[in-house]
């Protein structure tokens, strides 16, 4: 049997190097996975750098949706409250601020300590870490002098900004990974070669929202989606990548492509993680398809439109888990160790 080559590198690939390389990243809900395509050092590495900043782009969505995933709930992601106030949202529907847990403020008889912690476990805690100090500290009855907020910041905002460089990358790599899950060796896709391996490279990818590839699109699920399509007529060899409703990309795979007809897409809910069926018509015409390698085919006018479908999904999706999930809490306890004197005196709560 003839070793396949690492689509990135060239190296050799062997049962000692070869890795598990997920189609679409396992960051956004991927599941399906390919052998023999790239090595474990080059899986690592751009897992790292092109996945990890493409995750990063669109983590919102990830967040908002809950998306599943093989490796745990997303990470949290910053937002903004409308008076300008850092918030972390999590995926299961909560906000915390983003402001130290424990401050400490110098006063005339001593020191003020202002704690925000995010649950009465995590209080007690941190009352018993100053208590060590300070033995005067009654922890309980502070506690139950604590005032307990939630954190209701109103409207929040967030912007956004897809597929810088090394999303991109990470892009076109999903597209090639699709065609070599097809049977279509990764030297075939020269064009798409040619970018991932030089910096000098034409981009193998343009934004394309002129029209919808997509025949079957849901009403009330987001999409995670990737169909390649190889015709050996035009000699194109041509993916379209599509995430979160919001993010469509079409891929250069080849211009020279002389190999067999095929077409296929694979797609999951962004919630569930599971298989999609979705019909893509990725039949470009002579036109679309210079104007996509021209990029010319990012129509900005459009992007109302696609926000206007995407976001009340997601933001529906949020919400309910907001109503599941009270809100995670905020106690603030303002703590006064003064010296000289014993006891200690709990000021009102601040937040």
């Amino acid at each position: 049997m003839e070793l396949q080559a690492c689509a990135l590198c060239d190296c050799r690939i062997l049962p000692s190097n070869d890795s598990r390389e997920h189609i679409i990243p396992q960051a956004l809900g991927g599941r399906k996975k390919v052998l023999g395509f790239i090595c474990r050092n080059c899986n690592n590495n751009r897992g790292n750098s092109w996945d990890a900043a493409l995750a990063a782009e669109l983590n919102w969505f990830c967040v908002a949706l809950n998306v599943s995933r093989e490796r745990g709930a997303p990470p949290k992601q910053r937002v903004k409250g409308l008076a300008g106030q850092n918030i972390w949202l999590h995926a299961d529907g909560s906000m915390t601020l983003d402001e130290p847990l424990v401050t400490v403020e110098k006063t005339d008889s001593g020191r003020r300590f202002l704690l925000k912690p995010q649950s009465m476990a995590e209080a007690r805690k941190k009352l018993r870490e100053i208590q060590k100090k300070h033995a005067e500290i009654d922890v309980e009855k502070e506690l139950a002098n604590a005032v307990i907020n939630a954190v209701r910041p109103g409207v929040i905002y967030t912007t956004f900004a897809f597929c810088g460089e090394l999303g991109g990358r990470s892009l076109v790599k999903t597209a090639m990974a699709m065609a070599y899950d097809m049977g279509i060796e990764s030297h075939a896709c020269d064009f798409a070669l040619r970018y991932l391996r030089d910096s000098n490279a034409a981009p193998a990818l343009a934004e394309f929202y002129i029209r919808d590839f997509v025949l079957n699109r849901p009403s009330q699920r987001l999409i995670n989606s990737v169909t390649v399509t190889a015709d050996p007529r035009k000699n194109t060899l041509i993916a379209y990548v599509e995430y979160f409703g919001v993010v469509r990309y079409v891929v250069h795979l080849s211009q020279t492509y002389s190999g067999p007809p095929k077409h296929c897409t694979y797609a999951i809910d962004t919630k569930t993680g599971r298989p999609a069926d979705l019909h893509v018509d990725l039949n470009l015409s002579d036109n679309e398809h210079a104007a996509s390698l021209a990029d010319e085919t990012g129509d900005e006018s459009r992007f109302p439109e696609l926000f206007q479908y995407a976001m009340p999904i997601a933001l529906k999706s949020l919400y309910a888990r907001e109503d599941e999930h009270a809100m995670r809490i905020a106690i603030g306890i303002s703590l006064v160790i003064r010296r000289g004197f014993p006891g200690v005196k709990s000021a009102e709560s601040k937040k």
